[in-house]
């Protein structure tokens, strides 16, 4: 949330931040394949909630994600599953695969800055079982 340098911050918000803060606001405990019209009928959940701490996390990054490579902004919607696409709605949802958060091995090899394990992480394998185990 607090940005990310130019070599890590296109993975970091557009596949590892996205997934995690929709799955975790949307669908915390996902079974098989969904989207997100099948998790909410309020879109503004997404527009508003999730891609507010998004775009904050973008502008922080070094050079601003967005600003730097608006495109990005259209890949965190495909990988939303909503499809390439600039201002999209509920019925976008499943235009694309709704993207599910990395594993923790994965995040640790591709952007190890995002990884700070405790006692906990050893029981898990991937952050959204870290925040629904430790919100529970």
């Amino acid at each position: 949330m607090g940005g990310l340098g130019a070599g890590n911050r296109n993975y970091g918000i557009t596949v590892v931040l996205t997934s995690f803060l929709s799955y975790a606001r949307l669908c915390p405990y996902p079974r098989g394949d969904v989207k997100i019209a099948d998790c909410t009928d309020d879109m503004s959940i997404v527009t508003e909630d999730v891609m507010s701490l998004i775009n904050d996390a973008a502008e922080k990054c070094d050079p601003p994600l967005f600003s730097d490579q608006p495109q990005e902004k259209l890949n965190v919607y495909y990988h939303l599953g909503l499809g390439l696409i600039e201002h999209p709605k509920l019925s976008d949802s499943g235009k694309s695969k709704w993207y599910r958060c990395p594993n923790c091995e994965k995040i640790r090899r591709e952007i190890p800055i995002l990884c700070r394990p405790d006692d906990f992480c050893q029981k898990i394998k991937n952050p959204l079982q870290y925040y629904t185990g430790k919100k529970n």
